[in-house]
């Protein structure tokens, strides 16, 4: 995951700009990406792992280089961050 990832980050969504973009806060970065992020773009279509964001939410964005889905966000939880932070 971690190799194949664009960028890896703890961020939160401090405002949602419509059901399927957001701005967000980097916490915490474990994988740095090569442009300014400071928003995400949830995937449209038939996507079974969701494609909305939630005002607030705290999670670990794992991208690939497009839209995100729900597959790739994770509940920032002790064991995960601090697995993500022995790859930084």
């Amino acid at each position: 995951m971690f190799e194949r990832s664009d960028f890896i980050v703890h961020a939160k969504v401090v405002e949602l700009i419509d059901s399927q973009n957001a701005k967000i806060e980097i916490i915490e970065t474990f994988k740095r990406a090569h442009f300014r992020l400071d928003r995400v773009t949830a995937s449209g279509g038939n996507n079974p792992c969701g494609v909305s964001f939630k005002g607030g939410e705290e999670k670990i964005f794992i991208s690939n280089m497009g839209p995100m889905n729900r597959c790739q966000m994770r509940n920032p939880t002790p064991a995960l961050l601090e697995l993500f932070r022995k790859y930084k």
